[in-house]
């Protein structure tokens, strides 16, 4: 059972996750309610490992993951990837309510109300660690074992660049403070983005290790609350109707299927994983 609890700056739940192959395995969810950020942290059965950030000042989502290569197959001993895209509030319960929620018995082991099946992500962008500040503060922290490895959809950095020239003008700068941020947001924005050549060809059909080809991974979050539970009080008799209040959580799983391009085919270690 899960209870609410007194609000705090920063928590911690750890929960004991079965992924479809009856494996259990831990999950660690974090919450900071100044920063306005979760963080959740699970190793997978494999090996793998997964960080998945969100920072909900910015609607912004870090997926940050470090896979482990296979020796026999002459690849290296791991590899560091993130994964930035953009980020629905409506996907996750906020900081502030997950900061508040604990497990009455932590060896529970969890399973999701829903599996929200998968989700493809293709990332066409490479991410300049160092410049992308503007897209959230916490890439560079998030990312920094994976400078060569920071994938981002040009779809949702052009939106979000958009959505800040836009808050600029609500509120109200003038025509010439808002063409300045235009160019320097412009200039922010060539600066974060690296191009590199989109591939068809996929890594899986391709022989040659040194030659370039699309990637491919499969995430999965086993067990998230992914969204709020509001009762009603009983009905006192005064014929007043009470007001919803927060009685617990709904959770789900979800997949991501990622694609994105490398430069050879040795860097993509990259296995499907389904958990």
């Amino acid at each position: 059972m899960l209870a609410w609890v007194s609000p705090l700056i920063s928590a911690e739940l750890v929960v004991n996750v079965k992924n479809q192959g009856g494996e259990v395995f831990q999950e660690s969810i974090g919450a900071n309610v100044t920063d306005e950020t979760i963080n959740l942290k699970v190793q997978q059965p494999d090996g793998t490992y997964i960080t998945q950030f969100i920072d909900f000042r910015n609607e912004i989502q870090i997926i940050n993951v470090m896979l482990l290569g296979e020796e026999e197959q002459r690849e290296a001993l791991y590899q560091v990837l993130c994964f930035v895209t953009h980020f629905k509030k409506t996907e996750f319960i906020p900081p502030d309510a997950m900061a508040k929620l604990r497990q009455k018995n932590p060896w529970t082991v969890r399973i999701p109300e829903k599996d929200l099946g998968k989700e493809n992500v293709t990332l066409d962008v490479l991410l300049d660690i160092t410049s992308s500040d503007w897209v959230s503060p916490h890439i560079k922290t998030v990312c920094s074992d994976a400078k060569d490895g920071t994938y981002a959809k040009r779809e949702d950095l052009e939106a979000l660049l958009s959505s800040k020239l836009a808050t600029g003008v609500s509120q109200g700068a003038n025509i010439n403070e808002v063409e300045g941020n235009s160019v320097e947001a412009h200039e922010h924005f060539l600066r974060a983005v690296k191009p590199f050549p989109i591939v068809q060809q996929d890594c899986s059909s391709t022989k040659d290790l040194n030659k370039p080809c699309s990637c491919e991974l499969e995430l999965c979050i086993g067990w998230y609350p992914c969204a709020l539970k509001y009762c009603r009080g009983r009905d006192t008799g005064t014929g007043s109707k009470s007001s919803p209040y927060r009685c617990g959580i709904h959770t789900c799983k979800l997949c991501r299927h990622h694609r994105y391009s490398v430069p050879r085919r040795f860097s993509c270690l990259s296995r499907l994983n389904s958990y």
